[in-house]
């Protein structure tokens, strides 16, 4: 390109700048134009798919009720005006996209710019490459409508600024050759990257999911390690409590044992454990345990007792007695407790 003075430089600058002024305008307008078409489009079909709701319900009853046909009734079944939002005016739309055509268009003058400091290197060689470069930075930043203004401005820039003769035309079947292989591989390389993006985005979602499930796990397993500390706390208070606690299945078979109860019925719990709660039942009462047992089966409370229990050796204790349900983690009754607590032997009359 020969050498320009700085206003011949900026007559040559204008026709190009205009150009890519008008092919923006005519970008937003048919993305425009597009966007309100499938809007249009949902819109009908929505009316369609609501009219046919509508008939389906109530297929005579609007015209036997002097309603009109089906849509039109007055109780003013929504139409897709309310289901959806109103499409922006033009103005509103241009602006709002405004932005990202303009960041493709500057992506473009930053290829030219560099471009252009090369040229005294490269000598009209490679005109679209560094256009390519600035289609890549669109992909990355924007969407498909932006990627091919970016591939259009950068081709007319380049038919303009370095393919002889200057100005917007292509001579030679070289040059037509050469901006085939660059909208071809432009578009190659907006399909490669929006794959790839999209590829990403799905192994990021893996990975995502794939570490949430590592933090359920890690929160099960937390969990699982407070209850056990929690089982082995309660055990130990049950272990030292001063009253004798002992649990018994629903069949009344006696399932642990502690200390206290050791001490209060004098059998150990290697001789207790597995054995039937008949082994406390008191002498004159039985029956009394099996019939405590029955009515926590059917849900219903028990009231504490004073009795008498049978102790190793045949002697008695007096204990205020105390049964309860015992339910697991789903709360599934499972068996009942026993705390019998030693009372004092009463004073005898003189």
């Amino acid at each position: 390109m020969p050498a320009l003075n700085a206003m011949s430089y900026g007559h040559l600058v204008w026709p190009p700048a205009l150009a890519a002024g008008v092919i923006l305008a005519a970008f937003i307008s048919g993305q425009y134009w597009w966007e309100r078409r499938k809007r249009r489009r949902f819109r009908q079909a929505l009316e369609g798919n609501q009219s046919q709701s509508r008939s389906e319900r109530l297929p005579d009853a609007a015209s036997v009720a002097g309603y009109g046909p089906p849509g039109s009734g007055r109780h003013g079944v929504g139409t897709p005006q309310d289901e959806t939002e109103a499409f922006p005016s033009f103005a509103d739309y241009f602006l709002d996209h405004l932005g990202h055509y303009a960041l493709a268009v500057c992506f473009v003058g930053v290829a030219l710019l560099v471009r252009l400091l090369l040229e005294p290197a490269l000598r009209d060689h490679v005109p679209y490459g560094f256009f390519l470069l600035a289609v890549i930075a669109t992909v990355l930043a924007t969407d498909i409508w932006e990627t091919c203004l970016a591939l259009v401005v950068g081709f007319v820039t380049a038919a303009y600024f370095f393919i002889e003769p200057i100005g917007f035309s292509i001579s030679s079947p070289d040059g037509w050759w050469g901006a085939g292989i660059y909208f071809v591989t432009g578009l190659g390389i907006f399909w490669f990257m929006k794959s790839e993006h999209t590829a990403w985005l799905r192994a990021l979602d893996r990975d995502i999911a794939y570490f949430d499930r590592l933090k359920e796990l890690d929160q099960e397993r937390a969990a699982r390690r407070q209850a056990a500390t929690d089982r082995e706390i309660l055990a130990s208070i049950v272990e030292s409590a001063q009253d004798a606690v002992l649990s018994v299945t629903l069949q009344g078979r006696i399932t642990t044992w502690n200390a206290a109860a050791e001490k209060l019925f004098g059998h150990s719990a290697r001789e207790a454990i597995g054995q039937p709660l008949t082994l406390v039942s008191p002498p004159n009462h039985a029956a009394l345990p099996k019939g405590l047992l029955d009515q926590i089966n059917r849900g219903q409370r028990t009231e504490p007792l004073q009795v008498a229990l049978c102790c190793k050796g045949g002697s008695t204790a007096e204990v205020s007695l105390t049964f309860s349900p015992v339910n697991n983690g789903a709360g599934r009754l499972i068996g009942a407790s026993m705390i019998a607590r030693s009372r004092p032997p009463k004073p005898s009359a003189d």
